[in-house]
């Protein structure tokens, strides 16, 4: 009788299926984590305690310069605060990126990738103003999902209920060459129409596009040499960007001189305009001499408003923006 060369005790599997087993357990395991760090839930509650207590420290740290209130630990909360705006700034570029890296969408994902290095690299001083290349990429997804669809002059074309139509941000299904083309093409696009019809640069999209380039160019003619200029073509186009953000119509909700203020990028843009303007004071002299500590309250305005930047970014889906 002829005798197995390997014999399992009863009810047992064999070794090879043991190892399967491991190996699909390690796998479930390892798509769990993915799912859990990718979840709605994960990513917002990483947004509001990364930014809001960046936020808070920094908003301390600007009181107690100036109202004496710690005096002996000031130079500790500066540090700290530092620290923790370029941790939070960080963490809105992981997790926007993991956003719009579900979404396949290339530009914004790109910029929010490189808050992390900058957020690395560059000190709470300059971190403003070098985030100037990628706050304009990270406006494309915004630029995109607010983007009305127009006919052959550029006219918006309107659906049988008469309401305008919009394209969307979010690229899931087409994937990402699809996502950057559409990006690149309606870009050029709205340049030509803004050149047959300057006015239409009043419209959410053309306004957001155009204030983007000058916050890509601000932190280059920094780097090449003329800093008070680079520094006020960044604040400028970044004031004049988070105005254009105000023209948001999209979100629902009631209007308040024209603002829905229900909406996050209204919100952020009403935040980050204040961040532009204590950014720009710190540079002269009579503001710098007589505020303690400018830089940290632009700071604290800002993570606020990425906070928010952020929710919006995660309120963009398919279930309400359907191309």
């Amino acid at each position: 009788m002829a005798i197995p060369l390997a014999m399992e005790p009863h009810g047992s599997y064999p070794a090879s299926s043991s190892v399967l087993l491991g190996h699909k357990s390690l796998k479930e395991k390892s798509k769990s984590i993915k799912e859990i760090i990718c979840s709605p839930k994960t990513k917002a509650i990483a947004n509001y305690a990364a930014n809001g207590t960046a936020s808070a420290f920094a908003f301390l740290t600007f009181l107690s310069a100036n109202l004496n209130l710690f005096d002996s630990f000031q130079e500790k909360l500066d540090y700290a605060s530092e620290k923790l705006e370029r941790f939070g700034n960080a963490v809105s570029g992981l997790i926007g990126a993991v956003d719009l890296g579900q979404k396949r969408n290339l530009l914004p994902c790109l910029g929010y990738v490189s808050m992390i290095p900058i957020s690395t690299f560059i000190n709470g001083y300059n971190n403003w103003l070098a985030r100037g290349v990628s706050i304009a990429l990270n406006f494309y997804a915004f630029i995109i999902d607010r983007r009305e669809v127009v006919d052959e002059s550029g006219e918006p074309t309107k659906d049988k209920d008469g309401k305008v139509q919009y394209l969307d941000a979010d690229f899931s299904d087409e994937g990402w060459l699809e996502g950057l083309k559409v990006s690149l093409v309606e870009s050029k696009k709205m340049i030509k129409e803004l050149y047959d019809k300057p006015k239409r640069v009043t419209k959410f999209s053309h306004a957001t596009l155009l204030t983007s380039i000058g916050q890509m160019l601000g932190p280059i003619v920094h780097v090449l040499g003329l800093k008070q200029t680079g520094s006020f073509i960044r604040n400028t186009a970044g004031i004049a960007g988070y105005a254009a953000l105000l023209l948001d119509r999209r979100a629902k909700g009631k209007t308040f001189l024209g603002m829905n203020l229900k909406s996050p990028i209204v919100q952020c843009s009403l935040l980050r305009i204040g961040t532009s303007i204590f950014d720009q004071m710190k540079q002269f002299d009579y503001f710098s001499s007589r505020i303690k500590n400018l830089t940290d309250i632009s700071l604290a305005l800002d993570r606020l408003a990425g906070l928010r930047f952020t929710k919006g970014i995660f309120d963009i889906n398919k279930k309400v923006n359907s191309r």
